[in-house]
This record gives C-alpha cells, structure tokens and sequence, in this order.
C-alpha cells in the first residue's frame, strides 16, 4: 500500500513555500469572486408567482415572502402607483412593506427585477380592515381559528384534504358578509367552497361561485350564537382525485365583517376625477346616509382605461371602466310600456333588483344603420347571466342573443331594417334578479379602428444582440389603412426601425418589431406605438395582466451588458 507522506498525523499536508503562495492566490480570488454580485449573463431572469400574506393593512410595515425563482437576491422593486413602498429584506424572498396611511386602498401591482431580467406583475393588495394570518390546526370545527367580527385572514391550504375553520360571534339579526379572493385577482388555482355552520355543524349557508369562481356569502344572524365559517377547495382544473385539494399556491383572503362592504357603483362606469351622483351597493352601510365616491382615480397611467372607486372605512374597491363620455344610469321603472330614452352612442349602468325585472332601453336609428350592443356582468364578478333583445315599435323581436363564446356576457350586432325607434331589452336569461344583479350596456356605432397585443410583458437583450418583439394587430371593421409600429424609451445605444403592417398580407395580422445596439445595463419600461399615415389614429400596444383584466402599455426592457 502506497503512504502519501505529504500528510502528518494531524491531517495537515505539507507544502512548499510556492504552492502555499498559490493556494492564498486562489483563496483570495475566490473570496473576491464571492463578494460580488452574481454574473448575469448567463442567470435566468427571475420569477414571482404569489405573494403572503397577500394583503396588507393601510398604515403598516409588514414582511411579505415573494415565492418564485429568485437566485439572485437582493432584487429591485417596482410598484405601479403610489402609497406603497417595498424593498427587499436581508433573507432571501423577504420584502419589507410599508403602507402609507393616507394612501388610496385597493390592488398594487408589483414586478421584480434585477441584471438578468423582470417579473411579470402580480398583486398586493391592501384592505381598511385589520390582516390576521391563519393559525393552523383548524381543521376540525373544534379547532376554528376565532375571529373579531370584522377582519381579514390572509390563508392557504396547504396539502390534499385542507380545510379551513374560523369562529365568529354574531348577535341575533347582524348580517355578516364572508367574501374569498383566491382565483379572482390573486390567481391561486383553486375552486373555493365556503359554508358558513352553526354550533353542531349544520351548514346554513354555502357559496362556491358568487364573484367568478370565488365564494361570497351573505349570512344574517338567526340567533346570537358563535358560527362557523368554513373553506375548502377543489383544483381549478378538475381531474381524476376525489377528495378536497390543496398546495403551497392555494393562497386566500377571507374578509368577514359586519361592517360596510362596498360590491357595486352605479352607473358602472366614471369619468377620471369625477363625482357623479352615483349609487352605491354593497352590505352595512348606515341607514339613511349619502355614501358619496370617496375617490375615483386611474389605476396608473399605464392602465388609462381602468379606474379605481374606493370609500373611507369601507371594505373592497370597485373597478369601473374609464368612459369617454358621461355614464347613465338605468332606470327602475323602464318597460316596453315606459321604455327609457338614449341615444347613440350610450354607456349605461343597471341593476336588475328582482326576479323577472327587465330593463328597456328606446333608440332611434336610420335604416341600414349598424349599431354594437354589449352587455356585462359576469366578467365584472357579478351575478346576471344577461340575455339581450332588439324589438321594432310593434314589439316583435327582431334580434336576440345570449351568450358569446365562451362567455355569459353577450354581444349583438345591429342593422336597423327602416328608419324608425326601436328598443333593446335587457334582462337574465333565467329571470333572476338581486343585489348582485348588476350590469353595464355600451351602444356604439361601429368605427374602422386596430389595435396592438404583445406577447409577451417582459423582454431581455444582450448587447449586441437582436430583440424581436412579436405584435398581433387587430383591425376592426373594414380598418384598411398602414400602421407604423415603433418603440419609445430605449436606453442609449439602441435602436430599432419602425415596422410596417400593411391592410393585405401576413403583416396585416402581426409584425415583429427588432430592437438591437450596444449599451450598458437598462431595466425599465419602453412603449410601442402604432400610428397611422396622416397620424389621426395612434394606440400603444398593449399586454394582459395576468388574473385580471386589465390592458397595460409598458411593457419592461432588461439590457444585459457584453
């Protein structure tokens, strides 16, 4: 057997002097090599897939833990409006939040970014009411989670078979809203079922789809008593398991309250900055009391079609659509008999405030002249499965639709047949009616127009390397003109030819914008632009927040240097 003398008792080995002198060389270069930032030509970009808690209370610091792929730490942060402020903590995944107290409610979205990339965007939001984070065990009723009458747990089930129990004490007649967000807005691929107990377990309530696939549920106190409230889930995608579902991303909020819960704002769409003499519902508000909008604003100016409505001490938000023009708002008592006048073009919100309500709306139009009706609820989360009908003076229906596509909402396309007044009825396609039966309508005359959709939200280039953006153009109602697609706010050292979508051919329905040059390290937003010839028709492109249904227009650049 071979002794390698080199090597003492104590474990030592022994070296000459040069090889001592290389081994610190090393030891010194490695301990360089590991005080700097990691190289970021060849990491992945980061990831973000949820947040939790996923809300935060206004006027507080908290930690948040941002779950995804993130080697790279720390990470920059970017919110897309004021009044929230994140950075991120010591410990991998862990931002320190602060919310200011004065700050306007509602959703933030949030990406984060770094040398080798961005995050897609992803919500936080923040709530009036106090955040409590769940407490495990409470599976079994015996082990509910209790709970102030007005709060918001922020929550996951975690594996195969979860179940989620909360208690709450109601006096006799108190009504309590219990409203989950999991699949809606924070995107967890879960199916809720809430059902709210009493003290043997009985269920007295339950709900598993009121706002999309989301549970709410609307519970008035028959006795004073302790009550249960109870969660679980199915997945998103059914498969082939029986039993209740569960994961790391089945995130939740539960807001339970028996304090003011706004649902609605009529007419279902505002103007920035205005105060319309609107109506507001919801659950808990004080009898008798004007409930002025406290604030409608733009989500952010790169979402100029999304406005937020938001009311002091009072729970949940609205997202109403930008209108060009003022909203109207349905009224109560409209009927074939006592249609209600409009004219083209229309933005209208309504309520359908019980079974077999029906709302009738009188116009006039000249013969061969094409009008777009659309009609809106259950993309908004509401209740109404919206049936619509176009009838001539006699009454006789000359059009009907219910749903389109996919969707319970429902579009309908006009031609009227002779000059003359025409009404368009709007009712459930069951003859429901409720609260939560509200809806909003747009009448338009069709207008040649396009528009632009990115694929994607995030771009990377090297320096010295080529970028290609794809784009879909969408051109609609006979639109035939030459759209020139450019790109804004490169950093220095880029550059990138306008592209051209012609009214014939493959470039009538998608281009790919190339972006190239040599620059140092950028991270940040860029816009692209379609316009046309005599520039009276100009639109930014645009990509889909994930989960939500909003359009954004600045999409994120990462440069990564030679």
């Amino acid at each position: 057997m071979r002794i390698d003398r080199s090597i003492c008792a104590t474990g030592w080995s022994r070296t000459s002097p040069l090889q001592a002198s290389g081994y610190r060389l090393l030891s010194i270069l490695a301990g360089l090599l590991a005080a700097l930032p990691a190289l970021t030509v060849d990491a992945e970009p980061p990831t973000l897939e949820f947040f939790f808690p996923p809300a935060v209370q206004r006027g507080e610091t908290v930690t948040v833990t941002a779950t995804g792929k993130l080697d790279q730490w720390p990470v920059k942060v970017w919110v897309n409006r004021p009044g929230l402020q994140i950075e991120a903590a010591k410990d991998k995944g862990k931002l320190k939040v602060t919310m200011s107290q004065d700050a306007t409610g509602g959703i933030y979205l949030v990406r984060l970014h770094n040398g080798s990339g961005a995050t897609v965007l992803r919500p936080l939001l923040v709530g009036e009411l106090p955040q409590v984070l769940e407490k495990e065990p409470n599976n079994k009723q015996s082990e509910a989670q209790q709970l102030a009458a007005s709060c918001t747990v922020n929550g996951k089930l975690e594996k195969s078979g979860d179940v989620d129990q909360y208690s709450i004490a109601l006096k006799k007649g108190e009504q309590l809203v219990a409203a989950v967000q999991a699949n809606r807005i924070l995107g967890a691929p879960m199916d809720t079922v809430m059902q709210v107990c009493d003290a043997r377990g009985f269920v007295l309530a339950q709900n598993d789809d009121a706002r999309h696939i989301d549970p709410m549920v609307i519970f008035s106190a028959p006795a004073e008593a302790t009550y249960t409230v109870r969660i679980f889930a199915f997945p998103l995608t059914p498969n082939s398991t029986i039993g209740f579902a569960g994961a790391a991303n089945f995130v939740y909020r539960l807001t339970a309250t028996t304090q003011p819960y706004l649902d609605h704002a009529l007419p279902a769409a505002a103007v920035e900055g205005s105060s319309p003499a609107a109506s507001l519902g919801g659950w808990n508000f004080p009898a008798g009391q004007q409930l002025p909008l406290a604030d409608i604003s733009t989500a952010d100016p790169a979402s100029p079609e999304i406005l937020l409505v938001t009311r002091p001490q009072t729970e949940n938000l609205v997202v109403l659509p930008a209108a060009l023009q003022g909203a109207t708002i349905a009224e109560q008592s409209s009927s074939q008999k006592q249609p209600q006048e409009i004219s083209i073009p229309a933005l209208i919100g309504g309520q359908l405030e019980s079974p077999a309500d029906q709302d009738v709306f009188r116009f006039s139009a000249k013969k061969g002249e094409a009008i777009e009706f659309e009609v809106v609820s259950r993309s908004l989360g509401y209740s109404m499965d919206p049936l619509m009908q176009v009838l001539d003076a006699e009454g006789k229906v000359l059009k009907e639709v219910d749903d389109t596509g996919k969707s319970r909402d429902c579009q309908l396309s006009f031609s009227a047949p002779a000059d003359g007044r025409y009404d368009l009825l709007i009712r459930d396609l069951h003859r429901d009616g409720g609260p939560r039966y509200v809806y909003r309508v747009q009448a338009r005359r069709p207008a040649a127009d396009f528009q632009l959709k990115l694929a994607s939200e995030v771009f990377v280039i090297k320096s010295k390397a080529k970028l290609e953006i794809p784009i879909a153009v969408t051109r609609k109602h006979g639109f035939a003109e030459e759209i020139s697609i450019t790109v804004t706010g490169l950093p220095p050292g880029f550059s990138a030819e306008a592209v051209k979508s012609l009214p014939k051919g493959d470039s009538a329905k998608a281009v790919k914008l190339v972006i190239q040059g040599e620059g140092e390290v950028f991270s940040g937003q860029v816009r692209v632009v379609g316009t046309t010839a005599d520039g009276k028709k100009s639109h930014a492109a645009f990509y889909q927040v994930t989960n939500l249904n909003w359009k954004r227009i600045d999409p994120w650049l990462t440069v990564i240097p030679e």
